[in-house]
């Protein structure tokens, strides 16, 4: 399946930002996206490198009905680290704030105010989850 790129709706309200709900689907990353005052919202902050800038996948946005309506591109590190916070049972809630997804990369003005934003994000975020990369088992562990 070939879907255009996501539009993103502009957010409303200057301390808006997007969060995303991850999808539960084992074959692709999905997710549903929702604007949320930075305020009075309930998500946890996503910390990464970025690493090779290629875009090796991409998540597939989700409408209100389960209905594939776009498709964003990820950076590995950040494609891999979506699929393991999806399996991770730990993990009660999947609502998420991750840069690279909830900040409009094509538009340069949401990037300059949300960047400016990132300390308060990080700040109301109930918890700031930071993803090194996979785990690495040693050969003799295998």
């Amino acid at each position: 399946m070939d879907l255009p790129r996501y539009r993103y709706e502009p957010l409303s309200e200057p301390s808006d930002i997007r969060v995303i709900e991850l999808g539960t689907n084992k074959e692709r990353i999905e997710a549903y996206i929702s604007h949320v005052s930075i305020s009075n919202s309930s998500f946890q902050a996503l910390s990464y490198t970025w690493g090779n800038q290629e875009q090796a996948n991409e998540a597939i946005i989700l409408d209100e009905h389960g209905s594939s309506i776009g498709s964003i591109p990820l950076t590995k590190n950040l494609s891999d680290a979506l699929g393991n916070l999806r399996d991770a049972r730990e993990l009660k809630s999947k609502v998420l704030w991750i840069d690279q997804i909830c900040i409009n990369q094509l538009d340069e003005k949401e990037k300059s105010h949300q960047a400016a934003m990132m300390k308060d994000i990080y700040s109301c975020a109930k918890q700031v989850i930071t993803y090194l990369g996979p785990v690495v088992v040693p050969k003799e562990k295998r």
